[in-house]
């Protein structure tokens, strides 16, 4: 596999194949800039570190790209929830103690999973996270399919080469699913988390909806180090949440004690419809709660035209 990009029209590129004699990953210490795009160079000085963002990997006829994407998300908000803040507090915990674990020989690495049902709240976790990576210059990859995986497994070392102390997020996304797909990716994530392909300042957050889909070699510490399990907001996060949205002030309380049982996407949707489609409380949380009875009323009710030869 080449580690080198080539046809930049650059008298200061060469390739560079894993079996040459005379390869030195120390020499790659810069990055090209094409559009939104970043590939390892040996000389050409155009970046000299990645700017801070979220990335995703290509590879594509011997050459991998690196494009930074957007986080296009109207939900960072930080809320008075017990298990976010927690969550918050030990990533932060994990970075101001990089020398620690430097002093004491040991890889400067975390796994974390967050569990819980579809829609409450881990992607807005993930979302705060990446805020507070992105505002200390740190570094985001996504994973959302095994390609995405794989790619990254082969990139990372070769990106630890270049940027050796750089803070790195790599987010895995509805990890039960991957390894349903198998492909290998349930004995691959082991490495990554702590094996061959693991590096050096690192954390791993994995999300997952079904965790009795996981192995016990996956949850053990080094590999997953600690597990959150988010639960439905309580009364207080649903009052704050609401609030941000944009509820008035005269409404919130009722807002509050009737979303007993709700998801923060359950929330986000109650002030869909009752603010910008002018719907009634109860009217738009009786849809919301029980879609099935209202899909049946529409189908029951809905006018159909047919038209004849």
């Amino acid at each position: 596999m080449n580690y080198l990009i080539e046809d930049y029209n650059s008298d200061h590129l060469i390739k560079v194949n894993n079996d040459d004699e005379n390869f030195n990953m120390e020499n790659y210490s810069m990055w090209i800039f094409d559009g939104k795009e970043y590939t390892p160079s040996l000389k050409l000085k155009i970046k000299k570190t990645l700017p801070k963002g979220i990335y995703k990997i290509d590879y594509e006829e011997g050459k991998y790209f690196i494009g930074q994407i957007k986080n296009n998300t109207d939900e960072i908000y930080k809320l008075s929830n017990k298990i976010v803040n927690t969550i918050l507090t030990e990533i932060d915990d994990f970075w101001n103690k990089k020398d620690l674990y430097e002093k004491h020989h040991i890889l400067h690495k975390r796994g974390l999973l967050l569990e819980g049902p579809a829609g409450n709240s881990k992607t807005s976790t993930i979302n705060l996270i990446i805020e507070n990576i992105l505002n200390n210059d740190g570094l985001i990859f996504i994973v959302r399919s095994l390609r995405e995986f794989n790619l990254l497994c082969d990139f990372l070392p070769i990106f630890r080469q270049i940027e050796p102390n750089r803070n790195v997020i790599t987010i895995i996304e509805d990890i039960d699913q991957l390894i349903d797909m198998g492909g290998g990716f349930d004995i691959n994530i082991l490495d990554f988390l702590d094996g061959k392909n693991s590096i050096n300042h690192h954390l791993v957050i994995m999300t997952s909806n079904n965790t009795t889909r996981l192995s016990e070699a996956l949850l053990r510490p080094s590999r997953i180090d600690v597990r959150f399990i988010l639960e439905l907001p309580d009364k207080q996060t649903r009052y704050e949440y609401l609030e941000k949205k944009g509820i008035n002030k005269d409404k919130l309380n009722e807002y509050a004690e009737k979303t007993n049982g709700m998801t923060f996407a359950q929330l986000k949707e109650l002030f869909i419809s009752t603010e910008i489609l002018n719907k009634d409380i109860d009217t738009a949380i009786n849809k919301i709660m029980h879609p099935l009875e209202t899909k049946d009323y529409l189908s029951n009710n809905l006018k159909v035209n047919k038209i004849g030869i």
